[in-house]
């Protein structure tokens, strides 16, 4: 499981939530859909789906790269993880 939770983006796009036009949005194409991007956006999916991210538009009104910021937390749990738990509790 894979999970991203967005929870900041500057206010250079639409009062900091992306339109439909202006990427940045989350696709799983096994289920064809969208989650339109913006802050205080969680999207959970499972890694062996086909998803991706569109790019988002930049607009040339913002001169300065550095006041596009986004924050956020991805946690996802590798496959091999309950495989390294067992050896190191059969280790110990």
């Amino acid at each position: 499981m894979r999970a991203n939770h967005t929870s900041l983006q500057s206010p250079g796009q639409s009062h900091g939530q992306l339109a439909d036009d202006e990427g940045g949005h989350f696709y799983n194409a096994d289920y064809g859909v969208r989650i339109q991007g913006g802050p205080d956006t969680v999207v959970a999916w499972d890694p062996e789906h086909w998803h991706g991210t569109s790019l988002k538009i930049i607009h040339q009104q913002l001169q300065v790269i550095s006041t596009l910021n986004q924050t956020g937390l991805s946690i996802f749990t590798p496959e091999r993880l309950p495989g390294i738990w067992k050896n190191m509790m059969s280790s110990s």
